[in-house]
């Protein structure tokens, strides 16, 4: 946030509270990224299932935590879907929009939201161990 914009420097404060003095020439001189502009933030995350898992109930679990929980906006809608496989895994993306005050706690709510709608539904994280089938002849 900046505090002042002084002839020759321009203060902010960062949101966990510490001040930086910017000359204003690196400023005029540099990109600069407004986060609180818009008024909303995109928050990420990972997830990793049980490779085999019921690719339409993890999306659906994914979506519901994020319908679920008031910090996050329901325009636009959360990007939820399959990004790639691990080790005994299935990886899936959630990208879902939250006011730019709730951004650093979005994570949290979010990842202890999915835990919870993965374990109402079943649905296991990934393995780690080799699976062996024995087969009698």
């Amino acid at each position: 946030m900046v505090d002042e914009i002084g002839l020759m420097a321009t203060v902010l404060h960062t949101w966990d509270n510490k001040i930086v003095t910017v000359p204003n020439g690196a400023i005029t001189s540099s990109t600069v990224l407004n986060y609180t502009e818009s008024g909303l933030r995109r928050v990420e995350e990972t997830f990793g299932v049980r490779a085999g898992s019921d690719i339409e109930a993890v999306k659906a679990a994914i979506k519901a935590a994020c319908a679920k929980n008031a910090i996050f906006a329901t325009q636009p809608e959360p990007i939820v879907g399959a990004s790639g496989n691990g080790e005994g895994s299935i990886i899936f993306d959630c990208k879902v929009w939250c006011r730019t005050e709730d951004y650093y706690g979005a994570i949290y709510v979010l990842r202890e939201a999915v835990a919870k709608e993965f374990a109402e539904a079943g649905i296991q994280g990934p393995s780690k161990g080799i699976n062996v089938e024995m087969v009698s002849k």
